[in-house]
């Protein structure tokens, strides 16, 4: 999935490390505030930032920054702003020079995503259709790497000891027995939004030795469009080819703006408004209008399990589909992918949309862990997975319903607080629970978060950037 991004306000470090390598860096320049200028002059922080930032161009950042700068701040501050940005932008065009350019991979650049998303303690990686015939040498070695991985676990289980009230986690037999196609690690190839008969992947991917599994990227209103009415056909098409050629499934629902609409009418009446927005904040295309629930909704919660325990008895009608599945990705608060995200354009009232819908940092927690609970009791046994976008990705309002920073000493960081969730035994799937980021394009610039998720327990995923779209594919620092 293309990583996205929600507007906050960061120090330059926070944005030298944010999630969105694509997003045009005036827009983040124009949403700090001038208490924050002083630490432009972070050489360290803006040689990171040319490195993540290629795309958007140096000549490019140079010719639209400054008069967009001008509008966006007084007068009187004009020359101190102007004098500072152009004297940090010549140590970009330096440092640029030094690290190259994002540009469509070679062999050798794309092997070097491979090899990085390995040397980070990625147990899975997720790769788009195109990259692989263009990369048959970089996919075979990335192969023989992951011979020398240990699997990462199925079939366990929390139980409670409730004599010491102490969680107690226990390895249980799985539901199905292990075997070579019920492991979780691999090389999974992300099957693009399953929207109708000819969105398919290609059956080259399927018959490619060194591909172990396909992600099975479904939508929710496609795959349910009337109240318990299911229509698997789209699905379908992949889960067989998977099944028959031995390949591992890893399982996606997206909601958002893909939660079927009969949430939003009686009996059920889910709120709902209609927000604005563009990948990256607009930057790569216009602010477009979606309609996004509110995930906090008991009826969204209900109906949200019953179509997740249905896909489970579903592939479990399939002989061998549910052994081949590996994973299922922990969904439900989205936008337009399957990452933690309630997205709204900076220039629009989302913010004001998402306060009058009653957000709040706890209520979207506990949302979020009644959504987990639900996914874990539907797929008791397979590994679930978190894609989280390492900067910014929901609103900033704390729980008092009020607009905040993220300096702000009543900032909630809910990302972080379900992630310590999940590892603990309280949720019930610390021994199988995963975090992944969508946007990898070297050992660099790596979500720092998920990498000390694996420290403390959780399986690491990873998902090359897709910066070269449908045609391209990943780019890389060639």
């Amino acid at each position: 999935m293309f990583n996205s991004f929600a507007p906050a306000e960061f120090t330059l470090d926070q944005f030298a490390a944010s999630s969105s390598p694509r997003v045009g860096a005036w827009t983040h320049l124009r949403k700090r505030q001038f208490k924050m200028l002083p630490q432009l002059e972070s050489a360290s922080a803006y040689s990171s930032i040319a490195t993540r930032y290629p795309k958007q161009g140096t000549a490019d950042f140079l010719q639209h920054t400054a008069p967009k700068v001008q509008r966006l701040f007084p007068t009187t501050k004009r020359v101190y702003m102007r004098t500072l940005v152009f004297l940090s932008l010549a140590f970009m065009v330096f440092v640029s020079g030094v690290v190259g350019a994002s540009t469509p991979c070679t062999e050798s650049g794309y092997q070097a995503i491979l090899d990085g998303m390995i040397s980070v303690g990625g147990q899975y990686l997720e790769v788009f259709p195109v990259n692989v015939p263009q990369f048959p040498t970089a996919f075979a070695q990335a192969q023989q790497k992951f011979s020398a991985i240990p699997d990462a676990p199925l079939g366990l289980s929390v139980s409670i000891t409730h004599a010491t009230q102490a969680a107690v986690q226990t390895r249980s037999k799985a539901t199905e027995p292990a075997s070579s196609n019920t492991m979780a690690n691999g090389i999974y190839v992300v099957s693009p939004n399953l929207k109708t008969l000819q969105t398919s992947l290609p059956d080259a991917i399927y018959s490619n030795p060194n591909i172990n599994g396909v992600m099975v990227d479904g939508l929710w209103n496609q795959i349910e469009p009337s109240p318990g009415v299911f229509d698997w056909s789209v699905v379908d098409q992949e889960i067989t080819q998977a099944v028959a050629n031995n390949k591992k499934i890893a399982i996606n629902v997206t909601a958002g703006a893909y939660a079927p609409s009969w949430l939003y009418e009686a009996p059920y009446n889910v709120p709902h408004d209609t927000f604005l927005w563009g990948n990256h904040d607009g930057v790569n295309g216009p602010c477009e209008p979606y309609v996004l629930p509110a995930p906090w909704d008991s009826q969204y919660e209900q109906a949200w399990a019953s179509m997740m325990s249905a896909y489970a008895q579903h592939l479990q009608s399939i002989p061998g589909a549910y052994a081949a599945t590996t994973r299922v990705r922990l969904t439900g608060i989205n936008t337009l992918t399957d990452e933690l995200h309630l997205a709204f354009c900076s220039n629009s009232n989302g913010l004001a949309l998402w306060q009058a819908l009653g957000y709040t940092p706890d209520k979207l927690l506990a949302a979020a862990k009644v959504l987990m609970s639900a996914t874990s009791a539907a797929f008791p046994d397979k590994i679930l997975s978190l894609s989280i976008i390492e900067a910014g990705g929901l609103p900033l309002i704390n729980d008092a319903g009020q607009v905040v920073t993220t300096s702000d000493p009543s900032y909630i960081n809910v990302k972080q607080l379900l992630i310590d969730y999940a590892l603990s035994s309280e949720s019930g799937i610390s021994n199988r629970f995963a975090v992944q980021w969508n946007g990898f394009q070297n050992p660099a610039t790596a979500a720092a978060s998920v990498i000390a998720a694996g420290q403390n327990g959780a399986i690491i995923g990873w998902e090359t950037n897709e910066f070269g779209g449908l045609t391209n594919g990943a780019e890389c620092l060639n």
